[in-house]
């Protein structure tokens, strides 16, 4: 089908319906690959909740876990647009993800070699947590 305006669409989805914005490609892949990072991001951090219980067995390490987690995340947004001005955002985009990925494959061989201690948990979290903030600045930092 011909279309004067806008990028062509996919045409193995049929037209109409709540989920005709998946028919255009770069959104379609946008959406996927966001999808996919939230659940991972969402895993890591049950896991990461897990593990320290597993570790401690005290529902108050669990407890504080949860408290930091939003107090860095409210502290991290309330300093935030400071940085945001001043990186270039493909360049910050790049690194992000380098972070994350870093971050996992470092607590992933500490767990794995039997090494992991409690307070590597809690930096694990400091630092996911500093990049899911720079995450959501870059993100929005375009509009």
């Amino acid at each position: 089908m011909f279309r004067p305006y806008g990028p062509p669409l996919m045409n193995d989805v049929k037209s109409g319906g709540a989920f005709e914005a998946l028919r255009y490609p770069d959104y379609f892949w946008f959406w996927s690959s966001y999808f996919v990072s939230n659940v991972g991001s969402w895993m890591q951090s049950i896991a990461m909740g897990w593990l320290l219980f597993e570790l401690t067995n005290s529902p108050a390490y669990l407890g504080l876990f949860s408290a930091l987690r939003m107090v860095l995340l409210i502290s991290f947004f309330i300093i935030g647009g400071i940085l945001s001005d001043r990186i270039d955002r493909r360049k910050g985009m790049l690194w992000i993800q380098f972070a994350y990925v870093a971050t996992s494959v470092i607590l992933a061989a500490l767990v794995s070699s039997g090494m992991i201690r409690v307070w590597h948990i809690f930096v694990g979290l400091l630092l996911i947590e500093w990049v899911k903030f720079r995450e959501e600045q870059a993100e929005y930092e375009g509009e």
